[in-house]
């Protein structure tokens, strides 16, 4: 009986507060889940609040059922986020029972409905007088205690004029404190902060209203947005505490000026030829800009020796515009040499970027240097010179611009010439030869040297002090052996010796009867063997093409006659191969890696033992001899060290000679014409030197 009297009160209540509107009723109440669920909520303190909350997911509202924490002062959001959707505050059935303490609440103006006894009140407990007299008229003294919800004194409910806060307050006796909508403020920036600096820019602010200037923090909160790169940038100020609402401020982020910036120098850029682009660094408070992102870059004078200049247009976060001076020069002429014989001078320099070369020679009946040569060519050799001649040459390199002619430094190099080379002849006779050469009246006298065929290097043999002398005998000879010679001439310049270039190789042996005993038949192919390993194998068969019986025809058209001998013939092909091939290693040899033997070597000059030796079996197969090229190892007789290497085998009458075409710029001066392995050194088959 007792409960159901408390329902027709509560619903007596309920109706009243209906009918004379001291509370805001509650509609649908059913249509809240019946699911609570607790968000916990910080305040500037630090202070968390936990709210029991029920959502009603169909109109996205939210209902507070009651909040507990240890603050004075509560402050309850507006809505609350959940499953990434805001779910709006619109009524409050209870507050915090347990804070008799609790000294304000903050009303959003979302609260539509708030439940009677919900804020400003706390479960506590009365005394109750149950005293009565009993049938003996005696007085019983009965108190009691009962909970019932007390409201706090001096609560005060913080809210928009006019909502059912207020007239809750109202209603209830509290203390009411109203908003005020924020949204009629001005702001005002400190301009000094707007300017654009890599970082978000939150300039300080000033928040008026009605000449009052309110407090960050307790009047209002900031937020920024869209405010790191140059533009249109916004503040929100949202209300707190009495004033409520929210307004957007705009205000614009100036570019940084181009004075605010750290600039690289450029550092003189060297001529090409072409327009010269340097990059340029720079920097925005330890930052680097991006090229054609911050700015671009344009260049005036760029391609020419001389004052050129980057300008540097800024855009985007920055402003302005910048002029960078740098220098174009011409790169300085280096390693200039010289390689003096007794005739002529071969002088070399540095390659660079430029239109012309100017070479000079010191003129000394003209007291003055003279152009020798004009052109874009790195060398240049000096003919007719006069032997023991010192001889003084300047270079320099010059660039014809639009705007003048530029020249580099001259440099400078003073050569003195050799002795000429001497020309000799051999005459064997018995167990002697006899060695003859070219008078030089300018010299001093002679070196003979010379290298059996056992010997790989030549050795000085005769020297004679007498430029008169012009023949030697070398006796006590081996007849079995041949022997090679070559000398050179010399002249005691300043207490040093100066030697002319090593003469033409003569050697003693006679190969021309060796190779009358060949019966020549015209071959288009020659075999290959390998001997690298215990046994010699057949590697392959290399065949002449039509294109290569061609260029062997052309060849002998133009270096044969008639009347040569089978020596001469073969004399002159593996001394033109020894003395014009360009041994090709790095580049050049994959410019002739896919050609023939043939064509590699008599029409592009470019080869490896492979190709000159290959191109040389080539020729003797086409004349008729019968030959193999050979892949086997040299070895060097002083350190043991062993190298592959390619040679020519001919049988002629039941014999094995040697040809090896060797490369004169690449290995010296030896060659090996028509040798039996006993009369050459070096060479290995199959394990064995021979």
């Amino acid at each position: 009986m007792k409960n159901i009297k408390k329902a027709g009160l509560f619903l007596l209540v309920l109706t009243l507060c209906l009918c004379f509107g001291t509370v805001s009723a509650f509609a649908d109440y059913d249509r809240f889940s019946d699911t609570e669920y607790y968000f916990y909520v910080e305040d500037d303190y630090w202070n968390k609040v936990k709210y029991n909350v029920s959502l009603d997911f169909d109109a996205m509202e939210a209902r507070i059922n009651s909040y507990s924490g240890d603050t004075y002062d509560v402050e309850i959001p507006s809505f609350f986020e959940y499953d990434g959707e805001r779910y709006i505050v619109t009524e409050i059935l209870g507050g915090d029972k347990d804070s008799e303490w609790q000294e304000s609440v903050t009303v959003p103006t979302s609260v539509t409905a708030i439940h009677p006894e919900s804020l400003g009140y706390y479960l506590g407990e009365v005394e109750v007088d149950n005293s009565y007299w009993d049938e003996y008229g005696d007085f019983v003294y009965d108190f009691d205690y009962v909970e019932k919800m007390l409201p706090i004194d001096g609560f005060t409910v913080k809210c928009e004029k006019g909502s059912v806060a207020e007239k809750y307050a109202l209603d209830n006796g509290f203390l009411c404190e109203t908003f005020k909508s924020i949204t009629e403020a001005e702001v005002f920036f400190d301009e000094s902060e707007l300017v654009y600096t890599g970082w978000s820019v939150e300039p300080e602010i000033t928040v008026m209203i009605d000449e009052v200037a309110l407090r960050q923090g307790s009047d209002y909160d900031v937020y920024y947005t869209s405010n790191v790169d140059a533009g249109t940038a916004y503040v929100t100020v949202k209300g707190r505490g009495l004033y409520t609402g929210e307004l957007v401020a705009e205000f614009e982020i100036l570019p940084a000026d181009v004075s605010l910036l750290t600039f690289s120098s450029i550092p003189a850029q060297y001529y090409s030829g072409n327009a010269v682009r340097p990059y340029v660094d720079v920097e925005y408070q330890g930052y680097y800009l991006y090229q054609n992102e911050d700015y671009s870059v344009s260049y005036v004078n760029n391609t020419d020796p001389g004052k050129a200049k980057a300008v540097l247009t800024f855009m985007g976060n920055y402003t302005g515009t910048k002029e960078i001076a740098f220098e174009i020069v011409l790169s300085s002429i280096e390693n200039f040499t010289a390689s003096a014989s007794g005739d002529s001078v071969k002088l070399s320099w540095t390659n660079i970027p430029c239109d012309e070369y100017r070479l000079y020679v010191y003129d000394s009946s003209k007291k003055k240097y003279v152009t020798v040569k004009k052109g874009t060519d790195s060398s240049y050799t000096h003919k007719k010179r006069k032997q023991l001649t010192t001889y003084k040459y300047a270079v320099k390199a010059i660039v014809y611009g639009e705007n003048g002619t530029y020249k580099t430094e001259s440099m400078y190099l003073t050569v003195m010439t050799k002795p000429t080379t001497p020309t000799i002849s051999l005459t064997a006779k018995n167990k002697a030869v006899t060695i003859k050469w070219s008078k030089n009246s300018k010299v001093d006298g002679y070196v003979v040297y010379r290298m059996t065929n056992w010997d790989y290097e030549y050795e000085k043999i005769k020297s004679i002090n007498n430029k008169n002398t012009t023949s030697w005998t070398n006796k006590g000879l081996n007849k079995d052996d041949d022997y090679y010679y070559v000398v050179r001439s010399y002249k005691k310049v300043d207490g040093k010796y100066i030697y002319s270039d090593y003469s033409e190789q003569k050697f003693s042996g006679s190969s021309q009867s060796r190779l009358n005993a060949a019966t020549l038949k015209s071959k288009r192919s020659y075999k290959v063997y390998n001997t690298q390993g215990k046994k010699s194998t057949l590697a392959w068969k290399q065949a002449l093409s039509d294109n290569d019986i061609k260029i062997l025809k052309k060849f002998a058209k133009k270096h044969f006659t008639e009347d040569m001998s089978r020596e001469e013939v073969l004399k002159i092909t593996l001394d033109w191969i020894n003395r014009n091939v360009t041994y090709a290693s790095g580049d050049l040899w994959y410019e002739i890696s896919g050609m023939s033997y043939v064509e590699a070597i008599f029409t592009h000059k470019k080869g490896q033992c492979v190709q000159y030796n290959g191109a040389m079996a080539a020729m003797m197969a086409y004349l008729g001899y019968d030959v193999e090229l050979i892949q086997g190892y040299r070895y060097s007789r002083t350190t043991g060290a062993k190298w592959q290497h390619f040679w020519v085998e001919a049988e002629i009458n039941g014999n094995t000679y040697v040809f090896e075409t060797g490369n004169y710029g690449k290995d010296g001066t030896w060659s090996y014409f028509c040798k039996k392995y006993s009369e050459t050194f070096g060479y290995m088959k199959n394990g064995k030197k021979l």
